[in-house]
This record gives C-alpha cells, sequence and structure tokens, in this order.
C-alpha cells in the first residue's frame, strides 16, 4: 500500500514528527515561500503549517492530492478557510494545546508590565540602579477585564483570581453562570473598558473583532489602565493605541502579538511605557510537544480515511460526544432517504432536534443532512466540510429551526421519548419531511416519511412504494419480490386515510434488480416505487 506523503513547512517537535513517520512519508521544507509552495503542495496529500507559512487559495487549488491541512497551533490567519471549506479539505488545529503556555506569558506579561521588569533590567544592565525610578504595584486588589472567556480567558481568570484580583469579562457567546463559576462579572465592552485596571485580550480574530478595540474604545479606559494582548495581531488597532500611549490615555502596553509580524519599523517598539515578546504565547516545550503530536495523529486519522467530526471549518463535536456523532450519523442517512425516496430540487432545508441534551450544535446535523441529500448528484465529493459550500451554489438555503419540534403522528403513543431529528425540505413540488431517532437499543429509526408515521428500523437496502391503499397490493409486491429472490425482513405501511394514498416501506436482505422493480411498478394500484441504498453503519453509543 503506498504511504501517503505529508509535507512539513515549520518546524514540528519530534513527538509529531516520529508519529507521521511510521505510516508516511514525511518531507520538512523550512521557509517556502508560497511561489514555492505552489509548486511542491501537488505532489502532497497532507500540509503541516504554524503560523507562518502562507496557505492561499492558490496553494489550495494546486493541491490536486491534497487531503488535510494541519496547523500546529491555535491560530488559522495564515490559510484561506473558505478555499479549503469549497474544496471540502478539513483545516485542522490543536485548540487546547496552548493553553496554559498562553494563559502562564499573559500572567508574565502582566507582571512584567505592572512592576516594570524589563525596564529595571536594561538600566541595571546599562549600570544603573534606580530604585525609585521603578516602583511598580501590585495586581492584588486591581480589577482585570478579560475580552474573550474561552480556554485561555478562562485559565486566565483562574489565576488572576489567585492574585487576588477582581474580575470583570465581555463574551457574547457565554453565559453569565460560568462568568460566574470563574468569578467574573459578564459586563459589555465600554462598561468593562471603563472599570478595568489592566484589559486582557482572549479572542479569535475575526472580521467582528479586527481592531475592536481602537480610538472610541481606548479613549474609554483610565488613563492608569494598562492593555494586554497576546492572542491575535490586529485586535488592537496600533495607530490608535501608539496614539493613546503617547498622550498618556493609556498609561501602558503589553503586546506578544502585532498586525504584521515580525514588527519591523513599528512605532510601539520605540515607546518607554510598552513591553513586547516575539509572539511566544504558546512557545514553551510541552506546548510545542503536545502540539506536534496531537497535529500528527489528527492528520493520520484524516488519511486512514476516517471521518472528519472536528476541524477549523466545520462545526465543532466535543471529543467525548459520541451520541452526538451518531445524531450525526442519523441526520446524514436521513438526508440520503430523501434523496433517493422522494427527490426533487431542494429550495430550502430546516434542521430541527428534540433532545433533552442542552446545547446540541444543529450547524453540524444539518452539514450532514446536506451531505446524504446531495451525495451521488454533483459531480464534486461530498463531505461535512463542503456540503453547505456545494448546496449554496445549488441554491439550497439553510433556514433557523422552529422553537418548538413535536413528535410524527403516533411518536409519544409508541413510546418515543428519546431524541428526535426532523428535515423539512422545500421542493419543487411542496413541503417534505423525513425524520428518525437513535433508539434505547442503539439503532436508527425512521418515523416519518413525507409526511407519513412510520416505525422502520435504517438498514442498508429498503424499499418505498407510494401506492393506492387497496386489496392486493402489498401481497403482489411480496409475490414479485419472492418471484426474484429477495427476501423480507420487515415491512410496514402508513397511510393518512383508508384508500388514500399510503407509504409502504421494507426492509429487504440485498438488492433488488431492475426487472423486478419493472414488475413491481406495474402492479395495479402502484404510483411509485424506489430503492433506497444506505450507508448504515453499526450504532457505538448506547443509552445510560
Amino acid at each position: 500500500m503506498t504511504r501517503p506523503r505529508i509535507l512539513v513547512t515549520e518546524p514540528l517537535a519530534a513527538p509529531g514528527l516520529n508519529l507521521l513517520r511510521e505510516v508516511a512519508q514525511v518531507e520538512v521544507m523550512l521557509g517556502l515561500s508560497t511561489p514555492a509552495l505552489v509548486q511542491k503542495i501537488p505532489e502532497y496529500d497532507a500540509l503541516i503549517t504554524r503560523n507562518e507559512t502562507q496557505v492561499t487559495r492558490e496553494v489550495i487549488l494546486s493541491g490536486k492530492k491534497l487531503q488535510v491541512i494541519g496547523r500546529a497551533g491555535v491560530g488559522f490567519d495564515s490559510i484561506d478557510l473558505a478555499a479549503a471549506t469549497a474544496a471540502g479539505i478539513p483545516v485542522l488545529n490543536v485548540p487546547n494545546g496552548n493553553t496554559t503556555a498562553a494563559a502562564e506569558h499573559t500572567m508574565a506579561l502582566l507582571l512584567a508590565l505592572i512592576r516594570h521588569l524589563p525596564q529595571a533590567y536594561n538600566s541595571l544592565r546599562a549600570g544603573e540602579w534606580q530604585r525609585r525610578r521603578f516602583v511598580g504595584s501590585e495586581l492584588r486588589g486591581k480589577t482585570l477585564g478579560i475580552i474573550g472567556l474561552g480556554r485561555i480567558g478562562s485559565e486566565v481568570a483562574k489565576r488572576a483570581r489567585a492574585f487576588g484580583m477582581s474580575l470583570v469579562t465581555t463574551d457574547p457567546y457565554i453565559r453569565p453562570e460560568k462568568a460566574e463559576r470563574l468569578g467574573a462579572r459578564l459586563v459589555p465592552l465600554p462598561e468593562l473598558l471603563r472599570e478595568a485596571d489592566l484589559i486582557t485580550l482572549h479572542v479569535p480574530k475575526t472580521a467582528d473583532t479586527y481592531r475592536m478595540i481602537g480610538q472610541r474604545e481606548l479613549e474609554l479606559v483610565k488613563k492608569t489602565a494598562r492593555i494586554l494582548n497576546c492572542a491575535r495581531g490586529g485586535l488592537i488597532d496600533e495607530a490608535a493605541l501608539h496614539q493613546a500611549l503617547v498622550k498618556g490615555q493609556v498609561a501602558g502596553a503589553a503586546l506578544d502579538v502585532f498586525e504584521e509580524e515580525p514588527p519591523r519599523g513599528n512605532p510601539l517598539l520605540e515607546l518607554p511605557n510598552v513591553i513586547y515578546t516575539p509572539h511566544l504565547g504558546g512557545s514553551t516545550q510541552e506546548a510545542q510537544e503536545a502540539n506536534s503530536a496531537a497535529i500528527a495523529e489528527q492528520v493520520l486519522k484524516v488519511l486512514s480515511g476516517q471521518e472528519v467530526v472536528s476541524a477549523v471549518n466545520l462545526p465543532q463535536i466535543p471529543e467525548d460526544s459520541a451520541h452526538l456523532r451518531e445524531l450525526v450519523h442519523l441526520s446524514e442517512v436521513l438526508g440520503g432517504v430523501h434523496r433517493q425516496a422522494i427527490g426533487g430540487r431542494i429550495r430550502f432545508i430546516e434542521v430541527s432536534l428534540r433532545s433533552e441534551r442542552e446545547d446540541t450544535p444543529l450547524g453540524i446535523l444539518t452539514n450532514a443532512a446536506l451531505k446524504g441529500l446531495l451525495s451521488g448528484t454533483v459531480d464534486t465529493p461530498i463531505n461535512l466540510i463542503n456540503a453547505p459550500h456545494v448546496a449554496a451554489t445549488r441554491g439550497i438555503e439553510v433556514v433557523p429551526s422552529e422553537a418548538e419540534l413535536p413528535g410524527p403522528v403516533g411518536f409519544a403513543d409508541r413510546g418515543g421519548e428519546g431524541d428526535l431529528l426532523r428535515l423539512r425540505l422545500g421542493t419543487e413540488r411542496g413541503m417534505s419531511t423525513v425524520a428518525g431517532t437513535l433508539t434505547m437499543e442503539g439503532e436508527l429509526k425512521l418515523l416519518e416519511l413525507d409526511g407519513y408515521p412510520v416505525d422502520m428500523t435504517l438498514t442498508p437496502y429498503m424499499l418505498v412504494t407510494s401506492h393506492i391503499d387497496q386489496p392486493g397490493v402489498i401481497g403482489q409486491v411480496g409475490t414479485i419480490l419472492g418471484q426474484h429472490g429477495v427476501n423480507i425482513a420487515a415491512m410496514q405501511v402508513g397511510r393518512r386515510q383508508p384508500r388514500g394514498e399510503a407509504r409502504m416501506i421494507l426492509e429487504i436482505d440485498s438488492p433488488t434488480d431492475e426487472v423486478a422493480l419493472a414488475a413491481l411498478q406495474k402492479v395495479r394500484g402502484m404510483i411509485w416505487v424506489k430503492q433506497i441504498k444506505n450507508e448504515v453503519r453499526p450504532v457505538t453509543w448506547l443509552a445510560v
């Protein structure tokens, strides 16, 4: 079997390289320019970088064999996510590897800033002894404003509390209860800026956070306040910060990151009330080794054909959420059932979930449903990553789910108390639905098809018919399948009223050939008959 080829363009610690070399051909080429990378990338199945390699759209389009891009760290500013997503290439990072290192570096800069440590060090090296000049302040009793209370922000909060600091935080994605558990008050950004003695940023760089601290925001802070950025360059308007520091509007700043790196000619480097480090937040031996091993493991999983369920350009699934992974599987299968049994041009899709579990991300369930709906209908291979992009190019709109999701007709009567997943689709023929559940026994079940209540285990081979509810139809279907050597394992009929249109679903042990399907289509009262092939794998989760 051919070993995959992996290109590593930035230093990667030994644990990761050793893992990669066990199963792949690994070539380390440091300092590649973008044109050089464009020339080299067609030869490789995977690319692993850190924060300096620019993985542009041209690079991604040139990667004809490229299956995965790994970033041995947290940020991914240097990777064109839109191009990777459109190409269906997962972009992997290591969100937890640098957490402790970045939090500790923040505290180091916080202490160095408030105690004037770099200035005192330089003074002493110059032969001076000026103790009064470098009288500092204590962290105890100060208010720390934490912008972004994610992984790193939370760890900074824990350490700041140990120093006796009061905490305020702003983060649109957390609940007040989480802030309270960490001893912080959740407040709007303007209130944080006005109240904090020290301000530290821990948010990703996005369109919403780019230069989120500018002239207007800096005018709100205390003249004695100090600001730190150990997150991403570009979160602070550096020109506005320079002006505020020169005017005494802000007392000081500590920067580990810059909008342009290296920050050649940056006037902030000339100010006596600014301290700085060269993007060292995650640069500990422990973090580098952990990151290298983690990204190597993730990349190898993708190259071995395992389903991608955790990527930067994919809604996240917690690593320990086996139940959610099965819901993703169910959503994809339901999408495939709709494509094969109902079909039609899709105008929009709405995915709804009724579950006792809180905060289940509908985004990845929608991606999975779209994968099932679109697979085999376009030349592009569809996966969880590029499914929304392909859907958008086909004019399929994703609409928000309804607030309350009732069960299918008779769902509660049949003891339905588990998760209920429903796809509601607008097609050229009108509205259609398909719904299913995960059973307590670890099965995927179909509960609704195009508005008809059913109760069938989803299996690899199934037949679906639309027919007039009249005597003789079911018997003729059984006879024809028997004549063609097709064994029926289970059968159910769903109808809205006697003698009206009905749906029959059959679980069969083997696929049906075209001759048998043609014979079934000729049965009196038959409207249509369709064969469904489901990519059903064994469910690994069982409710407890």
